[in-house]
């Protein structure tokens, strides 16, 4: 029957067990000071011991010592174990002082208890977590369990409380067989663990450790061992060894605890991929731009729109106008909106961009300093068959959206573009690049126009990460259109970012800049599919089998942010460049744009590819 102790006894035991230490340090210091001598002294010794006790009891209560969780006893403790024992000498040699001025008693004793009891406090403690969490358990609690041996790359906070806690656990899920790290930690130790070799000789170390017997069945990264380049390589390795790779969270991520251990496991996520750092960001420029002003978002429900309107809300925009043409993703964000922000106000409007009555009435009733235009339909393949719908959206519902807000005289628009629409092949990069135009050419003084073009972004709706989720979920294949396709990848929050910072640049002076993103190096899909099964733990082509497709209709092998023709000029952003002036005049576009209307109306869909194509030439 398992003896169940309450925290009251515990307490308890342990108050007495460190009064038991004090008397034993009260006679021990006078011990060490007197030697065999003290039998002189003894009576008045008796008393002083009592009254060390004392002293210790009131200090372990001012300092609820006893109230401490032995298990897990760390540095920390010896902090106010530092106290306890400062406070208890100090207590002791202010009564001695006020009842015999210290008279017969050695005036060193007192700092000899004090160092005693110190180590005499930490003692028990340290004891038990050695029983815990060591070998010595093991020789009373003889158990055949066997845990999962890990290998970890990289040193980390995270890492020192897995160890930890894995150590502290009676049948833990894994046994940490050693560490890497950079080659001048080699040798040194990690809560007892061993630095073994480099980061960079992962494959060497796990060959070693199988000639231990002790092949890892994981490699867990650090959280914070995270550089350039060393991802990639980790998860090559990884799957030449076919051992499954994970991470550690970082110490602000909360997560489900899917290891059984406090620091819970979580696996490599896509946009650990990425093979550069994170963006530097200037948030002044930024906050300048958005805090304490009225801003209109189109497309707000969307992956993009969605993701602005949380950015702006995070810089303290005084009210935010959400505008989209579903009601579910609407609401959606509305009501993320609100719970999240409530110091901000938020309008819905449900509108479709294409509409140009309802988007001027929208805007005529709304006073608004900035507006982003995030609407518009992106499914390349899919728009190849809705060429009239891609017009509609794309062309005519920017134009509806642009004209109206300059006809407010809006401070500042930013319209959200696309790599796509840089030499475009696809028809919804063709509306792209026409949109792009119109922007170009409607600017004026009063208002600045801003375009940001950038590639794919990871996990947005529609695109290639969420569809290779869904197909390893169901146990394959996955599908890829060509073995050498490649793509430029950000994440959501990082492109929404480098939207606003280009925004609120001050390099150019020109009404309206096209503004192109740094998406760092071309990702391989095929590079991208092998990794995500890798990382569910998976082997590519055997446990999930990769079919090629064949490029869908209006896709590129390989994307382009710009044209062999277009010279980018730097900003005071490393990460945007400027794209140059298109050289179409006004004239000729609102003449095209006219005869694309009346194309439209007539549902005429070959006239408005003509159309669309001649206009994006420029």
């Amino acid at each position: 029957m398992h003896l169940l102790i309450t925290p009251s006894v515990k307490s308890l035991i342990s108050l007495s067990i460190d009064l038991t230490m004090a008397f034993i340090v009260a006679v021990l210091g006078v011990y060490l000071r007197l030697g065999n001598d003290m039998h002189i002294y003894i009576n008045d010794f008796i008393n002083h011991d009592v009254i060390f006790v004392l002293s210790a009891l009131v200090s372990n209560f001012v300092f609820n010592i006893y109230r401490d969780i032995w298990r897990y006893f760390n540095p920390e403790y010896l902090i106010r174990y530092f106290k306890y024992a400062t406070l208890t000498v100090l207590l002791f040699t202010l009564i001695l002082f006020f009842t015999n001025r210290l008279e017969s008693f050695p005036r060193s004793v007192i700092f000899i208890d004090w160092g005693l009891l110190i180590l005499a406090t930490a003692a028990p403690r340290m004891a038990y977590v050695m029983y815990r969490n060591s070998s010595i358990k093991a020789i009373f609690n003889k158990s055949t369990y066997l845990p999962n041996l890990v290998l970890i790359v990289g040193v980390s906070r995270s890492v020192e409380l897995l160890i930890d806690e894995l150590k502290r656990m009676p049948t833990p899920p894994y046994r940490v067989v050693g560490i890497l790290d950079d080659k001048k930690n080699i040798g040194r130790l990690l809560s007892g663990v061993p630095i073994i070799n480099e980061i960079k000789n992962l494959k060497t170390a796990v060959e070693n450790l199988t000639t231990k017997n002790q092949r890892p069945v994981r490699i867990l990264v650090g959280s914070e061992a995270y550089i350039s380049g060393l991802l990639q390589d980790l998860i090559s390795v990884s799957k030449e060894l076919a051992i499954p790779i994970s991470r550690l969270p970082k110490l602000t991520e909360l997560s489900h605890n899917i290891s059984g251990t406090g620091a819970a496991l979580q696996p490599i996520a896509v946009e650990d991929l990425l093979r550069r750092s994170q963006r530097n960001l200037n948030f002044n420029e930024i906050k300048s731009m958005i805090t304490g002003k009225s801003i209109l978002v189109t497309g707000a429900g969307g992956s993009i729109g969605s993701e602005i309107v949380r950015q702006c809300a995070q810089f303290e925009a005084k009210e935010i106008h959400l505008l989209d043409n579903s009601e579910f993703l609407l609401y959606e964000i509305e009501q993320e909106c609100k719970q999240n922000y409530s110091s901000i106000t938020f309008y819905t409007h449900l509108i479709d961009i294409r509409d140009e009555k309802d988007v001027n009435e929208a805007l005529e009733k709304i006073n608004i300093d900035l507006v982003f235009h995030a609407a518009a339909l992106k499914h390349v393949p899919m728009l190849e068959n809705h060429k009239l719908q891609a017009v509609s959206t794309n062309v005519i519902g920017t134009i509806n959206v642009m004209r109206a807000a300059l006809n407010k005289h809006i401070e500042r628009i930013v319209f959200i573009s696309t790599d796509k629409a840089v030499k475009p092949l696809s028809f919804m990069g063709l509306t792209k690049r026409v949109a792009e135009l119109f922007c170009s050419l409607i600017s004026n003084d009063k208002t600045k126009i801003s375009i940001v073009r950038f590639g794919n972004v990871l996990g947005s709706n529609g695109s290639v990460v969420p569809l290779f989720e869904k197909q390893i979920a169901a146990g394959g294949p996955i599908t890829v259109t060509h073995p050498e396709a490649t793509r430029y990848f950000m994440t959501i929050p990082e492109a929404v970012g480098l939207v606003l910072q280009a925004a609120a640049l001050k390099t150019n002076s020109r009404n309206c800049n096209t503004y192109v993103l740094n998406m760092g190096e071309p990702i391989k899909i095929l590079d991208l599919a092998e990794q995500m099964i890798i990382l569910a733990g998976l082997k590519p082509y055997q446990d999930i089998k990769i079919e090629f497709t064949g490029l869908r209709p209006g896709e590129k092998l390989h994307e382009i942010l710009v044209t062999e023709h277009e010279h980018l000029s730097n900003t005071e952003s490393n990460d945007i460049y400027l794209a140059p002036l298109s050289k179409i005049t006004r004239e000729d576009y609102d003449d095209a744009i006219a005869k694309l209307t009346n194309a439209l109306a007539e549902r005429n869909e070959k006239l408005c590819e003509d159309i669309v194509k001649m206009l994006a030439k420029f």
